[in-house]
């Protein structure tokens, strides 16, 4: 029976070639359009949910009026992390990091001559509260020492194998790499964090590094309320 309606199903669509044509060509932008909304809802409701404890973490953000204008930023003034650390209870950890402005990084070269690599994004100054929220797998070196002194810097191994490729894990922790004017060395090796979401730094300088140079310390104002240069802030 099965069959013989299956070929009467056949002799119409032949019958009637113009309006099967459109069906099918319905049904395949129906199914089409179902799928591609799955997967956009998907990705949205699925975004940095792969953290410890992420129902307990807040990212702070600023609220202001620039010329009479009500503004948003996703981040907050120099001294707020501190401010927050100090002054609100119930916070276990504030996590302060600062986006840098794409710097040019050198890393030695044969005969003297430094390899450049241009205007690299994703290169901020955390320390190691950054490691103790957010878990990475390190590879070299230790997320408890890692980010404690200046000039220190810890690399994904994907930036670590674009910097040095001919180099074991172990044999570039001390190395050191210029960020434009900021010359440090390499502390630890970590694997980018896995999933979905917007953590995708590469280069993480020991955020005590502001305090040798005046260029960074200046331009972060850890004590001036109203200059808005926006440090990161997670508690």
């Amino acid at each position: 029976m099965f069959k013989s309606y299956f070929k009467i199903a056949l002799r119409n669509f032949w019958r009637h070639k113009f309006f099967t044509f459109i069906n099918v060509i319905g049904l395949s932008i129906g199914i089409s359009s179902a799928l591609v909304i799955y997967l956009i809802v998907h990705f949205d409701f699925t975004f940095n949910q792969n953290f410890d404890n992420g129902d307990r973490i807040y990212r702070v953000v600023s609220n202001y009026t620039f010329s009479g204008e009500e503004a948003h930023n996703r981040g907050v003034s120099g001294p707020v992390p501190e401010a927050v650390r100090n002054g609100v209870s119930g916070v276990e950890l504030t996590v302060p990091f600062f986006l840098l402005d794409q710097p040019n990084v050198f890393i030695p070269g044969k005969a003297g001559v430094p390899v450049k690599f241009k205007l690299q994004d994703n290169v901020i100054l955390a320390d190691g509260r950054y490691f103790s929220m957010f878990k990475y797998n390190w590879l070299a070196g230790s997320a408890s020492t890692a980010l404690n002194a200046p000039n220190q810097t810890v690399l994904t191994s994907d930036q670590a194998k674009k910097y040095f490729p001919q180099l074991s894990y172990s044999q570039m922790m001390g190395r050191v790499i210029t960020y434009d004017t900021i010359s440090v060395a390499v502390s630890g090796i970590v694997e980018p964090l896995k999933g979905n979401n917007d953590f995708t730094f590469h280069d993480f300088i020991s955020y005590s590094t502001a305090k040798t140079n005046k260029a960074l310390s200046d331009e972060l104002s850890l004590t001036n309320w109203g200059d808005y240069i926006f440090i990161y802030s997670f508690c």
